[in-house]
């Protein structure tokens, strides 16, 4: 069943199509053509540097000697670059030939040759799944399809997702479950203002209730307190870490055998995909019904806007859907990750602080719109805290051509990774790399940092850009902002660092100490 992706036999059948695309150039050189010259010209695809691949196993043996750890995947994609370079391969059973590029000029020429359909490596276990609930859903959504079913349903809510300006008039209702999320803070913290270990639990409430209001118009409740352990949102909470936690080891963490028979893991997987499913449905359902009786002076929500652009209820069902899951891990914990820099950088904390004041000189003022666009540092810190601790490890890509990358020929269809965590960290492309220095960010500082825009992709790149950006990034810099009107955040639980679990998540409890101002 694996035959033609395993080991050697995979390596041998792209060199027999890489030495016949070498044929059919050989009359292309005649004519001058460039690009086939380079394809002439460049080493073959079996010696691009890597460890060895063998038969059947490729090179998986890697991943049981923690050389390749898929919990760990930015440092995994350090240890190779460091080894071999800025390309490296690698062979996985059940998987097309793999490759790390960790070179900003060759991955430009890789999103660049993307064209309009952008192949994107997707959640296999999610799309089997979605599609054994067919009758029910009759559409699977932008994360798990490519070619132009992706185009169709991305062009319809490419407008309302994606317009920084639609985002703002989502400003007050964001805005008061930031205030909440504060008051929230009061709440868990103890006698020494220190949050308990299962701080980020608070933090995945804060992402739902402000994704489900933004997206559904609907209050789930999320913040109140003592929120019952079988209560719709913790069960969404939970199923969502469930689902991101099994889809990372049934993936990417060993041969995928639950592609031939149904295996314990892909049914406890299923099983949070259900609870999930119907818990989330049954909101979305109560939005199209509140729809229905809406009055028109109120303000559309995201689910009217794609209504409005065409999108069906069905592809607006799934968007909905898509939106609450992704948004639960991702922005609590690159949010997470941004108290935690702040708090480690006490001097950019209270620059942050000074800022705010200007803008809203008491703890309760209110943001308007023309607050964010005036708050340069506040971005800026944001930015940076995604530099060094972005929501993934980095950017993948299925060449759908056949392209010569660091002077390699890589034939159509390989996976190839681009590891921006890594590469933003060198020192080659940032003065002290390692550092907290939102001024790099700044227009005209003396720190400013100009260099290759795609060493840093936080949300991706291109039409594949991530859809949800403009939620994100509104909901960090409102919290942040809620928070330092009040509270000053300190940590002092050495080193915080990130396990991979789809996106990346913090490796320890979240003790941060909010004290208030």
């Amino acid at each position: 069943m694996f035959g033609k992706y395993i080991g050697n036999h995979l390596t041998k059948s792209f060199i027999s199509k890489c030495q016949s695309s070498a044929l059919i150039t050989t009359q292309a050189v005649q004519q001058d053509l460039p690009l086939e010259i380079d394809w002439r010209n460049a080493k073959p695809f079996e010696q691009i540097p890597g460890n060895p691949s063998y038969p059947l196993i490729g090179s998986s043996y890697e991943v049981f000697t923690k050389q390749f750890d898929f919990e760990r995947m930015h440092l995994t994609s350090k240890r190779y670059a460091e080894r071999f370079g800025p390309i490296c391969r690698f062979v996985f059973p059940g998987l097309p030939p793999m490759i790390q590029v960790s070179d900003p000029f060759e991955n430009e020429k890789i999103y660049r040759a993307d064209g309009k359909f952008p192949l994107r490596p997707i959640a296999e276990t999610l799309k089997k799944y979605r599609e054994e609930k067919l009758d029910a859903i009759e559409d699977l959504g932008l994360l798990i399809t490519n070619g132009e079913d992706w185009w169709t349903i991305r062009t319809k809510v490419q407008q309302p997702m994606m317009r920084p300006q639609n985002m703002l008039k989502y400003l007050p209702i964001m805005e008061t479950v930031s205030v909440k999320m504060v008051e929230r803070i009061r709440e868990v913290r103890n006698h020494n203002n220190e949050t308990p270990d299962t701080f980020l639990n608070e933090m995945f409430k804060w992402a739902l209730e402000s994704v489900a209001l933004v997206a559904l118009d609907v209050q789930l409740g999320c913040l109140q307190g003592n929120l019952p352990l079988d209560s719709d949102p913790q069960k969404m909470i939970d199923a969502t870490n469930s689902i991101f936690i099994l889809t990372s080891q049934l993936e990417f963490n060993g041969p995928q055998f639950w592609k031939i028979f149904p295996s314990k893991k892909l049914k406890q997987l299923f099983a949070s995909q259900d609870i999930f499913f119907e818990i989330s449905l049954k909101y979305i359902n109560k939005a199209f019904e509140k729809l229905k009786h809406k009055s028109e002076e109120a303000g559309q929500t995201i689910l009217e806007s794609m209504l409005d652009r065409g999108v069906s209820i069905k592809e607006a069902t799934i968007m909905a859907m898509d939106l609450l899951m992704a948004g639960i891990e991702t922005t609590s914990s690159t949010q997470s990750f941004l108290f935690y820099h702040l708090a480690r950088n006490e001097e950019k904390q209270e620059k942050l602080r000074e800022e705010i004041r200007r803008f809203l000189p008491t703890p309760d003022a209110k943001l308007k719109p023309e607050n964010l666009t005036d708050m340069k540092y506040l971005k800026a810190c944001v930015k940076e805290s995604l530099r060094l601790s972005p929501a993934a490890f980095g950017n993948s890509r299925y060449n759908n051509t056949d392209m010569v990358i660091c002077g390699y020929r890589v034939p159509k269809g390989c996976m190839i990774t681009m590891p921006n965590q890594y590469m933003s960290t060198l020192e080659c492309y940032y003065k002290e790399a390692d550092k907290f220095l939102p001024e790099r960010w700044l227009k005209g500082d003396d720190l400013e940092v100009k260099t290759n825009p795609y060493v840093t992709l936080p949300f991706g790149f291109g039409p594949r850009m991530c859809i949800g950006r403009r939620i994100a990034e509104q909901e960090m810099w409102l919290l942040t902002v809620k928070v330092l009107q009040q509270m000053k955040i300190e940590w002092h639980c050495g080193e915080l660092d990130c396990v991979t679990r789809g996106v990346n998540i913090p490796d320890k409890p979240l003790n941060f100490k909010f004290i208030d101002l």
